[in-house]
């Protein structure tokens, strides 16, 4: 009830610290403290509210159904009322239900078919060029949906499964969401071609990039939202394994041509996302379950993705830590495909390098 921002933010952080200690002992506080919690997420004051949405997905795990029921209706009524007017305290509203969904995703099933298509709505289009779009609180916004949606992938695919094309779809356009950088994919070519006495033997000093492991560009938030589509895509690849064929089909040829991504930190998280590709077709392969047609379309695309981590294998651009994850995604790439033997590799025609 203080008038002071900054006693009602001390306030909630000593909350949050005694319901990570204590969460089950205070039962009886419960709905009390999810409707406080509720008030301070509305707080005009962004360290206030954002103090509050950590705190409600603390609080989520120790709610009863009927409670963590209750809190994701409210948060939903809440969104839909500013639905169309220039209320920013819905970016705080969905920024709740999207640290809630990662604290207890599974329990939020029920209302998977409200909130999906909302959040689908707040994401807008990845191909929309408008500048007030690449803020640095709409790329917030956006990162949060994105880790939301990963969060009921992983764990209510079955829920999920009406939605999933849809979100496949709006995160494969966002994970090429870089409207502050153009591609050109010829570079790649000539870059591959490159020998010894090329342009970049001062590349450890780091004049040909200012982008870091920890998110690059002070000024460009978009890698963001970038990384985080990818994880989305793992999340499926990881929890519906009986769909890869799909998946291959859908997210395959745009995850191999986004590894020209600049931003390292994107980029090893797409190298990873292929990586759990490949193991889960080394896996449906070794069980025989159904695994022909998924080896086939990996088949189809060895060539593909072979010449682009020959590429980045040579590019004297790509750092250690970028190699390091291509060699493990090759190595579990040749396991997908039983090219790991020798004879195996023969009869493969020698594909390998």
């Amino acid at each position: 009830r203080s008038e002071s921002q900054s006693v009602r933010s001390e306030c909630i952080a000593v909350l949050k610290d005694l319901l990570t200690r204590f969460g089950l002992e205070c039962g009886s506080t419960h709905e009390n403290t999810m409707g406080v919690l509720l008030t301070q997420v509305g707080s005009t004051k962004s360290v206030v509210h954002k103090r509050a949405t950590t705190c409600l997905g603390v609080l989520a795990p120790y709610l009863p159904d009927h409670l963590l029921s209750r809190l994701a209706t409210t948060l939903l009524q809440r969104i839909e009322s500013a639905k169309g007017s220039s209320d920013e305290n819905v970016h705080a509203y969905i920024q709740a239900i999207g640290r809630i969904s990662r604290s207890v995703g599974h329990r939020l099933g029920r209302s998977i078919d409200s909130i999906i298509p909302l959040f689908l709505e707040y994401l807008g289009d990845p191909v929309d060029d408008d500048e007030a779009l690449q803020a640095e609180s709409v790329c917030e916004l956006r990162e949060n949906i994105l880790h939301a949606f990963e969060a009921f992938a992983e764990r209510c695919p079955a829920e999920v499964a009406a939605h999933m094309d849809t979100m496949l779809n709006r995160v494969i356009g966002f994970m090429a969401f870089d409207p502050n950088y153009t591609y050109d994919d010829s570079d790649a070519d000539s870059d591959a071609e490159m020998g010894d006495d090329s342009d970049y033997e001062d590349d450890e000093d780091g004049d040909y990039d200012d982008y870091d492991d920890f998110g690059g560009d002070d000024d460009d938030n978009t890698w963001k939202v970038r990384r985080a589509s990818v994880k989305v895509i793992q999340a499926f690849i990881v929890s519906r394994p009986e769909l890869l064929q799909q998946l291959y089909n859908q997210c395959t040829d745009s995850l191999v041509g986004r590894l020209k991504e600049r931003e390292e930190s994107v980029k090893t998280s797409i190298i990873v996302c292929l990586e759990e590709l490949m193991k889960t077709t080394a896996l449906r392969r070794t069980a025989g379950s159904r695994a022909d047609g998924v080896v086939a379309l990996l088949e189809g695309k060895k060539d593909a993705i072979v010449n682009v981590i020959c590429r980045l294998l040579k590019d004297k651009k790509t750092s250690v830590k970028v190699k390091t994850a291509l060699f493990a995604l090759f190595s579990h790439f040749m396991n997908a495909l039983d090219l790991s033997s020798p004879a195996a590799e023969a009869a493969a025609g020698g594909a390998a390098p």
